[in-house]
């Protein structure tokens, strides 16, 4: 969980430091989210020929390293709601 805490710090200013947080209406909270959901979506993000909607959330995904996808979504999914 710390190294997931670590690769989340950029994700921090929309969906707060645990993830139930976020700073718009539109922003999901990530907290006790399946782990295995989230990593599939943070893929999608990555990937240029998935269309995704939101350019700074793809920006955030893409300077992730690969290895932090997986620990980030399960630094998040053991946040309680």
């Amino acid at each position: 969980l710390a190294k997931g805490r670590e690769a989340t710090d950029r994700c921090e200013t929309c969906h707060g430091v645990t993830g139930g947080e976020p700073d718009e209406a539109d922003t999901p909270k990530l907290n006790g989210q399946w782990a295995q959901y989230m990593e599939m979506e943070l893929l999608k993000y990555r990937t240029d020929a998935v269309k995704m909607p939101h350019k700074k959330m793809r920006n955030n995904a893409k300077k992730l390293d690969e290895a932090d996808v997986a620990v980030a979504a399960h630094y998040y999914a053991a946040q309680p709601k």
